[in-house]
């Protein structure tokens, strides 16, 4: 019923990184997807588009990289979905492509029920989101390296 795209999945992630890595005020593409083996390209759409939203801000050169300016708690799934997609939250009978519109028995119950889950998703902020993870799952979590020590590592 719920359907979480690969772009919002990879923001996810890459937001997840952020939170769990606090101590570190920039990243680069490539070493966020080197962290999370993302694909370098789709890591790089994803933040320029959070960049675009205001979400992360770059700063270009040396000690460059990207950076969180809005808090995780201000963020809601649904606007974060909404944004990345440009398309309302969830299923919609009115919108999409369904070959059984014409002749649908549960278009109100769909909708009433689209309502009500995007509803409850509005009052989840991205924080919150994660912050239910695990404890497993946060003790698996990767910790960024710096190029030194990715450089120590590999000789």
């Amino acid at each position: 019923m719920i359907k979480i795209n690969r772009r919002l999945e990879y923001a996810l992630m890459i937001l997840d990184f952020y939170h769990q890595n606090q101590q570190i005020s920039r990243a680069t593409v490539r070493q966020i997807s080197g962290q999370l083996h993302l694909p370098y390209d789709s890591v790089a759409r994803v933040m320029q588009k959070l960049t675009k939203l205001k979400i992360f801000q770059s700063d270009q050169g040396v000690q460059g990289g990207y950076y969180l300016i809005r808090p995780l708690s201000e963020i809601n799934l649904v606007e974060l979905s909404e944004q990345l997609e440009n398309k309302p939250f969830g299923p919609d009978c009115h919108q999409g492509p369904c070959e059984h519109y014409q002749h649908c028995n549960i278009k109100t119950p769909i909708t009433q029920l689209r309502s009500q889950v995007k509803q409850y998703f509005s009052q989840l902020s991205v924080a919150q989101v994660l912050m239910n993870q695990t404890q497993e799952e946060q003790n698996h979590q990767p910790e960024l390296k710096t190029d030194l020590e990715t450089e120590e590592q590999s000789l």
